[in-house]
């Protein structure tokens, strides 16, 4: 069966031509416009010899050029390899390498903040570069060269449409093999779910390179919406733009939330135009809840989990008050359960991982990587590496990462659990505790700790606060105050350098 997510817009295209699908703030974009430079950017691709099963990578920001990229290489059927553009020129090379793709697409920014053109790797591949470079092939020469017909296709929803590198903050990235008819049930799913409306604007704050391009933007083409890019993460800037443009739905990691509800001049807005608050990636604090609430009153909150490698669970807001902490139930066309370590179902109110299997979830890593982590059951269910409780109505409440859960002595502890009672302080913006050696337990809590701007508080202060609400045993032997915590990605904090850090404050080494 031919499906793809190229067919979402030339549906979307048949029914509102003329519906505005982006808008930045320079430019805007009406869904035929949108395709016809989709269909005209697939035929430049297939000129440079770009087929079915060609890997493409792109090192692309926020942009029309990236959404663009999406669809003409799902037109084709290549698969495209969307990676961060904040990575490492050795990082970078790395990925290319693994992937063995043969064309990247490369936005020039990047020429003048990394020396990309020294990697050996590209030697061998077709760069196409989004801006001005001479000695290259063109990205928008390639648009305006090409004819605007429509692209047919010959593929079935099994062929690979993407590979996503997850962030990998405990080991090396893995090459996450998404079909298209993963990619597109994504997108089904949450539209089914969420409410989407043709008249919606949402302004759009996480990075397309990864799964959120299907979870959260792809629904808005399927309803017709539209999705407003800004150059950048800016609270005044955010403000205004909600209330210029009569915003309707925002997505945010928890922090960037309280970022917002902290900010001095919120009040001197009118932001009652957002009607949906969507939260996900980490850990949601009731006290964080209760910020968006006071600042956008006429929004409901959903809260999400999910994963690059599929798999979505979210409460509506109706649930939320009566089950507090919970992140809700699969949303449609996912199943999810909770598991041992023998792949066995856990009862009811225990502890256990979550696994997830469904239209949407990969069965395959890249390069037959599964074989080297094993994630998936006899019985077909992917293991998270999240671990989590379920009660009797099937709503799971988290309880962490499983290689972050801390043995010590006899006690299990898991650090989100500490973490949420700290950040529920008035004077912390942010918290991750992590494990450390003991000679005596094996392993106890740090916490470290981001204040408010402006805040001061002592370690003493927060084991007192702690003692509060904490038994004993998930007490931190120690706390310090970071600046900021090191994160690879939105909600993606890095343990293993708060740790080093931690080191170094306490020895000097």
């Amino acid at each position: 069966m031919k499906i793809c997510i190229a067919d979402i817009l030339e549906s979307t295209v048949s029914r509102f031509p003329n519906g505005l699908a982006i808008v930045m703030e320079d430019t805007s974009y009406t869904y035929k416009e949108l395709n016809n430079r989709v269909n005209a950017l697939a035929w430049g691709l297939i000129d440079l010899g770009i087929e079915k099963g060609t890997l493409v990578a792109c090192l692309l920001p926020n942009g029309v050029e990236i959404i663009e990229t999406y669809f003409a290489t799902a037109k084709i059927g290549a698969v495209l390899i969307p990676m961060n553009p904040n990575l490492k020129p050795a990082e970078i090379e790395r990925l290319l390498m693994h992937s063995k793709c043969k064309v990247l697409i490369i936005d020039q920014a990047l020429h003048q903040t990394i020396n990309v053109t020294s990697l050996s790797v590209l030697k061998q591949m077709t760069v196409i570069w989004v801006g001005n470079n001479p000695a290259s092939i063109n990205y928008y020469q390639l648009i305006e060269s090409s004819p605007k017909l429509r692209v047919k296709s010959s593929f079935n929803g099994n062929d690979p449409s993407t590979i996503l590198y997850t962030s990998g903050t405990t080991g090396n990235p893995k090459g996450v093999v998404r079909t298209h008819a993963n990619n597109l049930w994504s997108a089904v799913s949450m539209t089914t779910y969420n409410n989407y409306l043709p008249e919606d604007m949402e302004l759009w704050q996480l990075p397309l390179f990864g799964i959120g391009f299907f979870t959260f933007f792809l629904p808005n083409v399927i309803s017709g919406s539209t999705v407003y890019l800004p150059k950048g993460f800016d609270p005044e800037n955010i403000f205004q733009t909600i209330e210029t443009y009569s915003i309707t739905r925002m997505y945010l990691v928890p922090s960037l939330w309280r970022v917002l509800s902290n900010h001095p001049k919120v009040q001197y807005f009118n932001l009652s135009s957002l009607r949906v608050a969507m939260i996900g990636s980490a850990p949601v604090s009731l006290e964080t809840k209760k910020a968006i609430s006071k600042m956008f009153p006429s929004a409901e909150i959903y809260e999400f989990w999910g994963m690059t490698e599929g798999g979505l669970i979210s409460i509506l807001p109706k649930e939320a008050s009566d089950r507090p902490g919970s992140i809700g139930r699969p949303l449609p066309f996912h199943e999810a359960t909770l598991i041992d370590e023998h792949g066995m179902e856990v009862v009811t109110g225990n502890i256990g991982e979550i696994a997830i299997r469904g239209l949407a979830i990969i069965t395959s890593y890249f390069n037959n990587q599964e074989k080297e982590y094993s994630p998936f059951t006899k019985d077909g269910w992917l293991r998270t590496g999240d671990l989590a409780r379920r009660d009797n109505e099937g709503f799971f409440y988290l309880s962490g990462r499983k290689s972050d859960m801390i043995i010590s002595g006899e006690n299990k502890i898991y650090p989100s659990e500490i973490e949420r009672v700290i950040e529920s302080h008035p004077k912390v913006h942010e918290a991750a505790v992590f494990a450390m050696e003991d000679p005596v337990l094996g392993e106890v809590p740090v916490a470290a700790v981001v204040l408010k701007d402006g805040d001061l508080i002592s370690e003493q202060d927060i084991l007192d606060y702690l003692t509060l609400y904490l038994a004993n045993y998930k007490q931190p032997k120690h706390v310090f105050f970071p600046a900021k915590l090191p994160a690879i990605a939105p909600g993606k904090i890095v343990k293993a350098l708060l740790k080093s850090d931690f080191l170094h404050a306490i020895t000097g080494q």
